[in-house]
């Protein structure tokens, strides 16, 4: 640790280059985007989408051009990738397939469009091993692949209360503090945004900030702390304590509200944003019926139409008399 005047410490005025964009228009206009060398918080309780929106998170930013790492804990490399395509499609572009007792999934049209899309990731993406929850294997993982290159802008860890962190001590929230404060440190270094998903603790009333496990130490040091709630009947019944909204108002119309709990940089806590869920393709959707194109399609070209006037003679046709 060393000392200096605030003379020599970087004046860099704050801007929206500071920030990893999203396609969510509301998210932007509130939070300008997922902070540079920040941590973010992903919370709620299971089945809430966490998932689904870190993968959407993802496509989005490898749409516009960061690269990225990816730790998912949650679910197999395979059943990653399956999602990650599946979101990556868009409903236009999938097939369904009927089980023999009803059950439907949804796959790409074609190999084709699955060769596309991975062909679009490329190497933007990098998707750990899945080989070992170990988190002193997988900081030392996260540790050498940062010092080997100098182009990542995001690492994702979901979840984190998978992992195994004995090797931090006995008392296991602890731990997870631990391991999340160091690689917090390594990313804010190297300007790297790090989307954390934790689990609340268990709660009977709605999930609020102060229920997240180790939510003390790690809130202070998040930039951006995000809660997902999905609009169900415990929903209904449970934000009558926190938000008192009406059956009828906006905001219940939706399938899950995406709660920004905590925003240091521009104050916007407690705002939320509707989403609707389409299941097809696994999105969370600002409008029914949106469709956004990944960079992996083709855009379709305009043409220009030209208006032709209606010509009644010959003369016309030339210009002058015969």
């Amino acid at each position: 640790m060393s000392f200096k005047y605030y003379r020599d410490v970087d004046r860099t005025p704050v801007n929206e280059n500071d920030f990893l964009k999203i396609n969510n228009k509301q998210f932007s206009r509130l939070c300008c985007g997922l902070p540079k060398g920040g941590l973010v918080l992903l919370s709620g309780l299971r089945g809430q989408g966490k998932s689904t929106f870190l993968g959407q998170t993802k496509l989005d930013l490898i749409d516009n051009g960061y690269k990225g790492l990816e730790f998912s804990l949650e679910m197999s490399n395979k059943k990653t990738l399956q999602w990650t395509i599946l979101q990556a499609c868009g409903k236009d572009n999938l097939k369904t397939t009927q089980t023999s007792n009803g059950k439907t999934f949804y796959e790409p049209k074609n190999e084709f469009i699955e060769n596309k899309i991975i062909d679009w990731i490329g190497e933007k993406l990098e998707l750990d091993d899945n080989q070992t929850f170990n988190a002193k294997k997988i900081e030392k993982q996260i540790i050498d692949r940062l010092e080997s290159v100098q182009d990542v802008d995001f690492c994702i860890i979901d979840n984190m209360m998978r992992l195994d962190i004995a090797e931090y001590g006995a008392d296991k929230l602890l731990a997870q503090i631990k391991f999340a404060k160091t690689i917090t440190d390594i990313c804010q270094k190297k300007n790297i945004c790090l989307i954390l998903v934790i689990h609340p603790t268990k709660v009977l009333q709605l999930v609020r900030i102060d229920n997240l496990a180790g939510a003390g130490e790690l809130l202070n040091l998040a930039s951006l702390v995000l809660i997902l709630h999905k609009v169900n009947t415990d929903f209904r019944v449970k934000q009558k304590q926190v938000f008192n909204f009406s059956d009828s108002h906006p905001l219940m119309q939706y399938n899950t509200l995406l709660e920004i709990a905590k925003d240091r940089d521009f104050g916007n806590d407690d705002s939320l944003i509707g989403l609707y869920f389409e299941e097809e393709s696994k999105r969370f959707l600002e409008n029914k019926g949106e469709n956004h194109h990944y960079g992996w399609e083709e855009k379709p070209k305009q043409s220009r139409i030209v208006e032709l006037t209606p010509i009644d003679t010959d003369d016309e046709l030339f210009g002058r008399p015969f």
